[in-house]
């Protein structure tokens, strides 16, 4: 086994054809080492080779968290949303932002657009359309709160407005 990359394990690992080559790629995220902080985080891409194994890491943004991946703004190349898990001393008041990065197809992604604050303990991402109208919306779920899940309605493209907060009666610590 070689190594990932991102030295201290990734926190989240998406697949997909994020080169438009037709072979699966992994994007992981995750902290770099930690010795009793962690203060720094990178999310790098592993380009597919097609025979199941893959090319050596390349850091696509200094930034790491939870990972969702569909075509946000419809134009046929995968995108990425990260909810952002930086160290809570890295942290406005232990929140994070959802955060998109939109694919130019080649295995690389454009700036991101900072979105909704949502806490970060335990949390997960997934990508649906909620609402009916063609477009990926964003949940985030949060077991720290109650199992509070989070849902961010696409407004087309990139953009998202928030659409509400949700609790599931528990502390669920998963969303699919």
């Amino acid at each position: 086994m070689t190594s990932t990359g991102v030295v201290n394990g990734p926190t989240s690992v998406v697949a997909g054809d994020f080169s438009g080559d037709g072979k699966l790629d992994l994007v992981l995220a995750g902290y770099e080492a930690c010795i009793q902080t962690c203060t720094s985080s990178t999310t790098s891409i592993l380009l597919g080779n097609g025979d199941g194994t893959f090319q050596a890491p390349s850091t696509i943004f200094s930034t790491s968290g939870i990972l969702a991946v569909g075509d946000v703004n419809h134009d046929g190349k995968l995108d990425l949303v990260l909810l952002e898990s930086a160290p809570v001393s890295l942290s406005f008041n232990g929140i994070q932002l959802t955060q998109i990065y939109l694919g130019n197809g080649d295995g690389t992604f454009s700036n991101t657009q900072n979105y909704f604050p949502t806490p970060t303990t335990n949390p997960e991402l997934a990508l649906a359309d909620f609402n009916d109208d063609g477009n990926l919306d964003i949940a985030a779920v949060n077991s720290v709160l109650l199992g509070m899940v989070t849902i961010l309605f696409s407004l087309g493209g990139s953009s998202v407005g928030v659409a509400g907060k949700y609790h599931s009666g528990g502390s669920g610590r998963s969303i699919c």
